[in-house]
């Protein structure tokens, strides 16, 4: 998705209603916020000449709180437009789309599309600008065009015959024996499964923390949960500490 004729050519599938000639593309972009707060990493982000901005990620996996983690993505879109210096009414049309091995919502439709509207009146649309649509590779409606269905199909790993696909199964192969960037894509897997870790480990000494407020003795933590005794008595030292 470097390559802009591709990443273009995607997108015009997925919003053919959006007219643009030309992308500036952020492979892999970050935004931090600070050590103490979640920053995000961006599978795909661009930019069109007249300021929307397209975030496409790819999910494998459902780990249950996607919905959530699209809402992110659109806050640290805007974000990283505001950090700019630009105003509320300045912030530019933002799409976050999900593509996803798996159907999110159970409905079998290749692609489901979100704004923010009206409870009372579904027809009324917010306005605000945002657009989120999840991509299911698993779908069998016919809802999407036949380019977008084989895109879908070949994310899913089947054989497809389309000029589309096989110009971007060439790019993979292509990828695949870049030195480079497998160097890259290694340490950011790193980087990936580090903080993942660190993580799981927050969250651990967090129901510590709580067990042991609880009345709950360090052994009877270590007996039932099966946590380290020594992370448990870290966890108890801290929390001395700050009384």
């Amino acid at each position: 998705m470097k390559d802009k004729e591709l990443l273009s050519e995607l997108i015009r599938c997925i919003l053919p209603e959006i007219k643009f000639t030309d992308l500036k593309i952020d492979g892999q972009k970050t935004i931090e916020i600070g050590p103490d707060l979640h920053g995000v990493r961006f599978d795909v982000f661009a930019t069109m000449e007249e300021g929307r901005i397209v975030d496409i990620e790819l999910q494998v996996l459902n780990t249950g709180n996607l919905p959530k983690r699209i809402r992110y993505y659109v806050s640290m879109a805007d974000m990283q437009m505001l950090e700019k210096g630009v105003v509320y009414d300045e912030l530019v049309e933002s799409y976050v789309v999900m593509i996803c091995l798996f159907d999110l919502y159970g409905e079998s439709r290749h692609m489901y599309t979100f704004t923010n509207r009206c409870k009372e009146n579904p027809e009324l649309e917010m306005g605000d600008g945002t657009t989120r649509i999840v991509l299911n590779a698993t779908g069998t409606k016919d809802d999407i065009s036949p380019k977008l269905k084989a895109f879908l199909s070949y994310v899913a790993g089947n054989a497809v015959e389309d000029e589309y696909v096989k110009k971007l199964d060439e790019a993979v192969q292509r990828a695949r024996k870049n030195k480079k960037w497998r160097r890259e894509y290694m340490v950011i897997n790193m980087r990936d499964l580090e903080q993942q870790a660190m993580g799981a480990k927050r969250r651990d000494r967090e129901k510590i923390a709580e067990m042991l407020q609880d009345g709950k003795t360090p052994e009877e933590i270590a007996s039932f949960c099966k946590y380290p005794m020594k992370l448990i008595k870290e966890v108890q030292n801290s929390m001395m500490s700050v009384k």
